[in-house]
């Protein structure tokens, strides 16, 4: 099992392929989704309705066309969600040697997708490095349980504050000094951030 490293990516109008129409597919579609990259699916056959619908309403590309190596190298990632083990295998080898990120649902890849979760502001992620994606969705969903609603209220006043913060304290060490006063500040006392603002201007 390979070590992978934990890594947020902007996926913002890069070419994500998905090759595969099945329930696979439509779980990654959905995931991939949320971040606004340039989705194209390849399939010769969509066996899943709700990939159709996700695609109509988002005007996403389905190709049809006959599967051709030269299409993917084009990507900047590529889900393989074949049911076709052997197929996704080869695709893999040759895309990971051209250092193009690479999610095989059947096999060995360069990426895994953590379970996630995201509200606002806020994203955790879980991996079991794949050993068991139904694992970490259960892990996810019993952290996400513990998160109290102040917590977003907390995040938004933060990322208010480091605006201005970028803004009116020039020097870098108070900066980062006055961000992780408020950031380890209790909810209870979120009414003096003003005052300890005032501070360092």
């Amino acid at each position: 099992m390979s070590d992978y490293f934990p890594l947020n990516i902007d996926l913002t109008n890069k070419l994500c392929i998905i090759v595969g129409g099945g329930g696979v597919a439509l779980r990654k579609l959905e995931t991939l989704l949320g971040y606004k990259p340039r989705i194209k699916i390849i399939t010769k056959k969509i066996l899943s309705y709700e990939i159709f619908k996700i695609a109509k309403k988002n005007n996403i590309e389905i190709s049809k066309n006959k599967l051709k190596l030269k299409y993917l190298k084009k990507a900047f990632l590529v889900v393989l969600a074949t049911n076709n083990k052997k197929l996704n295998k080869k695709i893999a080898k040759v895309l990971i040697k051209k250092n193009i990120l690479v999610n095989n649902a059947t096999g060995k890849s360069n990426i895994i997708f953590p379970a996630i979760y995201k509200k606002d502001d806020l994203v955790i992620s879980v991996s079991t490095s794949g050993i068991s994606p139904s694992f970490s969705a259960k892990i996810r969903d019993k952290i996400s349980e513990e998160i109290p609603e102040t917590y977003f209220i907390k995040l938004h006043l933060l990322k208010i504050y480091r605006s201005k913060a970028k803004i009116v304290i020039k020097d870098k060490i108070k900066r980062k000094e006055f961000l992780k006063r408020i950031a380890n500040l209790e909810i209870s006392k979120l009414n003096e951030v003003d005052n300890i603002f005032a501070e360092y201007k």
